[in-house]
């Protein structure tokens, strides 16, 4: 880590200048924290060696937005995201360098729970962020770190979130919103408890639809939740339901020259929609054995299913297989095109036989060979692809890409915590047990395009275009057949044992300790391939580790904690990794996989030290400084003999170390503001080579494909990654002010202020391409500004209203590195230009809506 770094950043946390920037951490408005995603005795905030950030339902709520992975985006310290889909339901939430995203394949290094219950998806440890009911969230936390506690991925931290129930939140209430894009949101609530004290009830339901900012994207979402609950003086049973169905359309990255032309709200290729739906039925309890003992757990089912539409480029389209009007065949037999020359050896000629039955010869050996007869792009015939090692759909342009995968899960876990007084010291030790148990079942199959408004003369394809309908969706697929890529069932176990403990060494000294031990296990097998052959899928796979953590705070009064820790947790790779982690038969993620050598487990080691509290009860601060590494990190590799397709490998080490820092308060209770700042370098720490999409590629010509410099930018495909180099679409620093403020007793006015300097794209992971190339490498930093007020209009009658992107900003949210196939002018290109695509934000925006309040007390925090 660099010297300078640490200096900064530890100066800041010892002269406490810091914030914990969503809801303020001081041990007056919370003060506990449970020490594990199930609810415990709880321990007090002043003796976590971690820079938790706690987040109110409440608050949520007075900036209403799409998911919650919206809002912590908005707020939260260390979060950015990247919309690859262009779907805000679908965000690619990234916290310290670690990812919680909807796409299999994506490195996901963050765990997230619902009432105590883990709701990655078992197939790639994904993060539906549509399927999670932020009407319903009554509480959540960041959990920062490699915490061991919270179990499997939890390798930059945990995400708990805790639901309403009919204690908290007593009484109904009906809103409707509606504003730009279409969107319009309805939703409805009910909760209370009996005359009798022992029986509460929640029930929910929320709808939403939208056209969508940009072309051919509507979304639909309906979620259902409720909760009933009975307790008696020493015993809580709860039991809840989440119902949830979505219809998604995303039309994500888009190279910039087609932005350029059509308008920010173009897309590349349509369509493109996900729709997932999801059964979650969980039982919670706890009860207390006596006054220091307490027992909690729960047990749950997940059942959830999701199909993906995706109208995309057929992945075994070659632009050598096709011969163009100013191409033609040198001396030695090579194609030449555009002044370059591929390496293959080309046919001289071929022959037909025309419609009259004639045999003609078609002469590739002179400029413009081909016939009025045959104008367009002429594919070679079969036996010539063959020749040439190309696969005999290269012809075919267009291709609509299908997947469906089924996924159910069940589970318990159990916990005892206690804090009876141990060696005569204060102690709180929680000791808990968890089990899950997956079956997988996923399928994947294309259909390819026809060839267009062109015609088949005697083995030769012969296209003009039209590949793609005025939508850009594939067309010719009347007639065509399905194939199916991949047909696979698999079984996923995950078993632990963990202990918590915290003891007071002194009142001012606390020592924590934790250890978990993950035991998981990975059964794949293949219904398409026959076992034991070189592209079965078959395979059994089991981890284990033992993950510690220690820490220790110092509260040398009640308004300061300093604080240090050491913890390790680890990830066992997923199924689709599984899938595809062989080098001899390479996928083009997430297309389809291949057969499956072992990959190793990840592992991070972390390190974390910083300071929290408060100077007065008007203001409060926090700050943290970190260093964490992967060990054994999964990415995907290039594989050289197959251009733009790789496979998962184990590549060693890869850092994210920072800082966050920040401040926050009230004035005269009117005025409440935060203001976080966040640094991170995230780097590879191993040289090695990743997949690309062959962008200034010198793959297919003799000497290469160069720039003015005489550089060559990448290689077969392929890009070379020093250490040190940064990792994709994560910004190196992040700024977040939020200030609301009381304009009277019943109107509030907000705003937040959000901004992130520019981020590497993929394609660029070696940093080597910049915009001195033609070709932006990074997208630019930008900064919004977000409005949203509230007004208490009296007899449960409350408005509220939202504005986005107050002043309109045009900017970029993720990016990455094509071959894009449309020229300027908006024609097909066969060969493809080198490209930016990347994911514009949304325009301004807003949004109003009505909510009646009746029938209830004030509602609990």
């Amino acid at each position: 880590m660099k010297l300078k770094l640490f200096s900064v950043a530890a100066l800041a946390a010892l002269n406490l200048t810091s914030l914990a920037f969503a809801d303020a951490l001081t041990t007056k408005t919370i003060d506990v924290y449970s020490g594990s995603p199930l609810p415990s005795i709880g321990i007090t905030l002043n003796k976590v060696p971690s820079n938790i950030q706690v987040i109110k339902g409440a608050n949520v709520e007075k900036e209403p937005g799409v998911s919650i992975a919206d809002y912590l985006m908005n707020n939260a310290q260390g979060v950015s995201m990247s919309e690859t889909q262009g779907n805000p339901y679908q965000l690619n939430m990234n916290f310290r360098g670690y990812t919680a995203s909807p796409f299999e394949g994506a490195p996901q290094g963050l765990s997230v729970y619902l009432d105590g219950v883990r709701v990655n998806e078992p197939f790639g440890d994904t993060v539906n962020w549509d399927l999670i009911p932020q009407f319903a969230v009554q509480s959540m936390q960041l959990v920062p770190g490699s915490n061991p506690v919270y179990g499997l991925n939890t390798l930059g931290g945990a995400i708990s979130i805790q639901t309403k129930n009919g204690r908290t939140n007593p009484g109904g209430a009906v809103q409707f919103s509606v504003g730009s894009f279409g969107r319009s949101t309805k939703s409805a609530e009910y909760a209370g408890v009996t005359k009798d004290g022992k029986i509460d009830y929640y029930i929910a339901d929320q709808t939403s639809n939208e056209k969508g900012w940009r072309r051919s994207s509507p979304s639909e979402t309906n979620q259902f939740f409720t909760k009933l609950g009975w307790q008696d003086a020493s015993t809580k049973v709860n039991v809840s339901l989440l119902d949830a169905k979505t219809k998604l359309t995303g039309n994500g990255l888009t190279p910039e020259s087609i932005l350029n032309k059509e308008g920010r709200d173009a897309v590349y290729t349509t369509p493109d929609r996900t729709e997932n739906s999801l059964t979650h039925l969980t039982i919670n309890g706890d009860h207390w054995l006596n006054d220091h003992t307490m027992l909690s757990g729960n047990t749950y089912t997940r059942f959830s299913n999701k199909q993906t539409v995706n109208g995309d480029f057929n992945d075994e389209f070659d632009s050598k297989a096709f011969f163009l009007n100013n191409d033609e065949i040198n001396g030695a037999g090579k194609l030449v095109r555009g002044g370059n020359t591929f390496t293959e050896t080309y046919p001289t000629s071929i022959t037909y036989k025309d419609g009259a039955g004639i045999t003609q010869t078609l002469n590739l050996t002179r400029s413009n060979p081909v016939p009025a007869a045959l104008v367009g792009a002429v594919c070679l015939r079969d036996d010539d692809l063959t020749a040439l090692g190309l696969e005999e759909n290269s012809c075919r342009i267009a291709a609509l890409n299908k997947s469906y995968t089924k996924q159910r899960t069940y589970g318990f876990n159990l916990q005892a915590s206690n804090d009876k007084d141990l060696f005569g010291k204060k102690n709180e030790i929680i000791l808990g047990a968890a089990f899950s148990k997956s079956d997988i079942s996923y399928r994947q199959t294309q259909q390819l395009g026809g060839p267009g408004d062109g015609k088949k003369v005697d083995g030769i394809l012969v296209v003009n275009g039209g590949w793609f309908d005025g939508n850009k969706a594939p067309t010719g697929l009347s007639g065509s057949a399905f194939s199916t890529e991949v047909n696979l069932d698999g079984k996923t176990y995950s078993s632990s044992l963990y202990l918590n403990d915290v003891m007071s060494l002194t009142p001012q000294w606390h020592l924590n300790a934790a250890v978990r031990f993950n035991h998981a296990s990975v059964e794949n097998v293949d219904l398409l391939n026959a076992k034991g052959s070189v592209d079965s899928l078959d395979g059994s796979y089991k981890y284990a580790r033992l993950n510690p953590m220690l820490g220790i705070t110092y509260t040398p009064s009640d308004n300061a904690t300093i604080y240090g820790s050491y913890s390790e947790s680890n990830r066992a790779p997923s199924s689709i990794e599984l899938g595809c982690a062989n080098p001899l038969r390479p996928c083009k993620l997430p297309n389809a996989m291949a057969s499956d050598p072992p990959l190793d487990q990840v592992v991070v080691k972390t390190y974390e030290a910083g300071a929290r509290g408060k100077i007065n009860d008007a203001l409060n601060w926090s700050g943290s400084l970190y260093h964490a590494k992967n060990h054994q990190d999964i990415q995907f590799i290039s594989a050289s003999a197959t251009p733009g397709r790789g496979y998962f490998d184990n590549i060693g080490t890869t850092k994210r170390q920072g800082l966050d820092l920040g401040l926050g308060g009230k004035l005269d209770d009117k005025l409440s503001w935060n203001f976080g700042y966040s640094y991170i370098e995230a780097t590879y720490d191993s040289n090695l080579t990743l997949a690309s999409n062959c962008v200034n590629t010198s793959k297919n010509f003799e000497g290469g494909n160069q720039f003015e410099d005489n550089s060559t930018l990448l290689n077969d495909c392929s890009i070379d990654v020093k250490k040190g180099n940064s990792l994709a679409n994560i910004p190196k620093e992040s700024l977040k002010m939020r200030a609301e403020y009381r304009i009277l007793p019943n109107w509030t006015l907000g705003t937040n202020v959000v901004g992130f300097t520019k981020k590497y794209v993929e394609g660029n992971e070696n940093q080597q391409h910049d915009s001195s190339r033609g070709i932006a490498g990074s997208t630019p930093g930008y900064a919004i500004v977000n409005l949203d007020t509230n007004i208490d209009a009296g007899k449960g009658w409350k408005v509220f209203a939202k504005v986005t992107n107050l002043f309109d900003r045009e900017y970029i949210t993720g990016g990455r590195l094509v071959k894009n196939h449309y020229n300027s002018d908006g024609t097909f290109s066969i060969n493809g230009n080198d490209s930016l695509a990347v994911v514009p934000g949304a325009p301004r925006a807003g949004w109003i809506g009505v909510r009646y309040e009746f029938g209830g007390a004030d509602k609990k925090d």
